[in-house]
């Protein structure tokens, strides 16, 4: 069994949510302190933010949630340090280590540096996930703080009519 590492859970809701068919959905909100999370550049301040320091790599990933099938939205909080650069921030969410799901590119001038910036992916899982993951990469001399990272079902915000 692969096991990833204990990750600081700031919020969970799941909750059940009847859709339009009256199938019983399992809505979903996780919410996680920026510096809750695994990473392999940058630190942690004692605010609870992620703090890229010019390395390259990864900033974040995590959290290895299980997660039902379903559409969900997974972002994080982000905010520029300093004057705007060229360099990138990627973004992607994989399911059980394997398969990519959704891939996001952000150059960093892209991002405010007075709020955060809500950087987000839309993506759909056909089957249940065990160990869903959401990374952030930063190119060389990116600097950011990430405030959070959240995960939400969407299903409950597609309309239709009966």
């Amino acid at each position: 069994m692969i096991r990833g590492p204990t990750i600081d859970l700031a919020c969970e809701h799941r909750y059940g949510h009847q859709d339009h068919e009256g199938k019983t959905r399992v809505m979903l909100y996780l919410q996680f302190d920026g510096a809750s999370l695994p990473r392999n550049v940058g630190g942690n301040r004692s605010d609870r933010y992620r703090v890229s320091n010019g390395d390259e790599g990864h900033l974040s990933f995590g959290p290895y949630t299980a997660v039902e099938a379903g559409r969900y939205v997974a972002g994080f909080y982000i905010r520029r340090i300093g004057e705007p650069c060229s360099g990138a921030i990627d973004m992607d969410v994989s399911a059980d280590g394997f398969e990519i799901l959704a891939i996001r590119r952000m150059k960093h001038f892209e991002l405010f540096e007075d709020i955060a910036t809500f950087v987000s992916l839309s993506f759909v899982l056909e089957q249940k996930a065990d160990r869903a993951e959401v990374r952030l990469f930063v190119e060389k001399n990116v600097l950011i703080e990430v405030e959070e990272l959240v995960i939400f079902s969407a299903d409950q915000r597609i309309w239709g009519a009966k």
